[in-house]
């Protein structure tokens, strides 16, 4: 028996394979399609080895390295609890914030914190980093020395 384009790209439209691929089967099964497409849907059909995605070992590197990230977000925290921002005027404290508070509400509340930050320099109050140690910074005076 003779085999068609006709039959090849009946075989080609339903399952997708090569020319090639569906003139052979037409070969194997004497120009029969039926026959033809059932093996070529069977052969794709097959279970094949995949190796997963994601391997153990990259699942656990990056369990490692979120954990270490974590830890280290928790040690920031803390030393930002730590950290205090005092403003005082002449040597009398006005009041003092930890920085992380500081840090949140300066995000909320953006355009009222910018207040809060510029405003007490025109009135003479120094804003002051505080450490668990007592030692004391001037906020200004660290920026100027930054930006030097």
């Amino acid at each position: 028996m003779s085999i068609t384009i006709e039959q090849i790209d009946q075989i080609m439209d339903r399952t997708k394979v090569s020319y090639k691929e569906a003139k052979e089967m037409l070969e194997k099964h004497g120009g029969d399609v039926l026959e033809a497409i059932i093996e070529i849907e069977n052969k794709n059909e097959a279970p094949v080895e995949k190796e997963p995605a994601i391997k153990k070992e990259t699942v656990n590197e990056w369990k490692g390295k979120f954990k270490w990230a974590l830890k280290q977000f928790g040690k920031l925290i803390q030393k930002s609890l730590l950290i205090k921002i005092a403003w005082r005027k002449q040597d009398q404290f006005l009041f003092e914030l930890p920085l992380l508070v500081v840090l949140i509400l300066t995000f909320w509340m953006m355009p009222f914190s910018l207040i809060a930050i510029v405003l007490p320099f025109f009135f003479g109050i120094k804003m002051m980093f505080k450490r668990e140690s007592g030692h004391e910074t001037d906020i200004a005076s660290w920026i100027k020395k930054k930006t030097e």
